[in-house]
């Protein structure tokens, strides 16, 4: 559960949403027509992006998680926008909480770097938080309408979505007397596109590092239970 939290939720996203419209918000701009059309571009673009390289990886386990991510996040943002009922900065509507464009836009953005990485990931970041930018700036949204609807897609994604590539894993771990951080490295193939989604990962090494108060029974130290492995302290040379 810790990894899923760790690498998918990502807030560095949102900080970066969060600066330019907190930006936006004192500066008293008049509507920019060419920026809000890019705007609305982007906020298909950057999911259908995703969506073709389901075709381009073979993915369809993908093409399924991105389908119902999208879809649970259109859901819920529009039964909120009816529910809210909020008007919009310039008035032009009551359906302005939270952000269908930046919903939208986040989802593609989520989805790419959860599933194929960084590389095609922090792009799409980039281009999702400028379409939360064009709404703020347009007078379409106020910044907690846009920050809401980030978070709504990322969120769905975090719970749908899978990694397809295993590479270095970090999981925060905490628990009742300690926390900690393991580390999983690779034995030299990875799972990644070309294998398929069903190839299994092995890491060959694991790592933990652990910080606090832990008590032990019976001097035995087991490792992650997902290794199959533990070791005696008592009989620790005869290994």
């Amino acid at each position: 559960m810790y990894d899923r939290i760790f690498v998918r939720t990502l807030g560095l996203p949102l900080l970066v949403l969060v600066v330019a419209c907190a930006r936006v918000d004192r500066v008293q701009a008049d509507t920019t027509g060419d920026l809000e059309d890019i705007g609305d571009v982007l906020q298909l673009a950057i999911p259908l992006a995703g969506f073709g390289l389901t075709y381009a990886f073979d993915d369809p386990e993908g093409r399924s998680q991105l389908a119902k991510s999208a879809g649970v996040t259109f859901g819920f943002v529009q039964g909120t926008k009816y529910l809210v009922d909020k008007w919009r900065p310039n008035y032009s509507a009551d359906n302005s909480f939270p952000s269908g464009h930046t919903a939208a836009a986040f989802t593609g953005a989520s989805f790419l770097q959860t599933r194929y990485g960084s590389r095609y990931g922090i792009p799409a970041y980039i281009l999702a938080t400028f379409v939360g930018y064009t709404r703020v700036r347009a007078e379409k949204h106020f910044s907690d309408d846009v920050l809401a609807g980030a978070s709504i897609a990322i969120l769905s994604n975090w719970y749908f979505t899978e990694p397809l590539e295993n590479g270095v894993t970090l999981i925060p771990v905490v628990e009742r007397d300690r926390v900690g951080l393991n580390l999983s490295m690779p034995l030299g193939v990875t799972r990644n596109t070309e294998q398929g989604a069903d190839a299994e990962f092995k890491p060959r090494f694991r790592f933990a590092f652990s910080f606090g108060a832990t008590s032990l029974d019976d001097n035995d130290v087991s490792a992650p239970g997902s290794t199959g492995s533990a070791l005696d302290l008592e009989t620790f040379d005869a290994f």
